[in-house]
C-alpha cells in the first residue's frame, strides 16, 4: 500500500513516479534470469491497446502492447545483457494524437 510519508521521502531520494491517471506502472523489479517485470494497468479509451517498453541508458529494448481497458497486467521483459553500469526505466509510449475533421 502507498503511504504518503514514504512517498515524499522517496521523492526526496530522486525516486520518482509521474503518471496522467490514465497509465500507472507499478512494482517494476528486475530478476536473477537478467529478465525485468512491471505491473501495468491503462485505459485509453480511444485505442484498444498501447505499447510498453523497457528502456536501457536511453533506447527503448522491448515493446509489449497491453489492452487498454485499465485492468492490472503483469508483463516480464527482456533487457540485454547490461555488461557496466546502466539506467533502465519502463514507459507507456506516447500515444498519436487523435486527427479530428470537421
Amino acid at each position: 500500500m502507498l503511504d504518503y510519508n514514504e512517498w515524499v521521502e522517496a521523492l526526496r531520494r530522486g525516486e520518482s513516479y509521474v503518471s496522467d491517471g490514465s497509465a500507472h506502472l507499478l512494482n517494476f523489479a528486475r530478476h536473477a534470469d537478467g529478465t525485468f517485470s512491471v505491473d501495468v494497468a491503462t485505459r485509453k479509451n480511444e485505442f484498444p491497446e498501447v505499447e510498453v517498453e523497457l528502456i536501457a541508458n536511453g533506447y527503448p529494448v522491448e515493446v509489449q502492447k497491453v489492452r487498454a481497458d485499465g485492468e492490472m497486467r503483469s508483463l516480464k521483459l527482456m533487457a540485454p545483457k547490461l555488461e557496466q553500469s546502466s539506467w533502465l526505466a519502463v514507459r507507456i509510449f506516447p500515444l498519436p494524437i487523435p486527427i479530428q475533421f470537421g
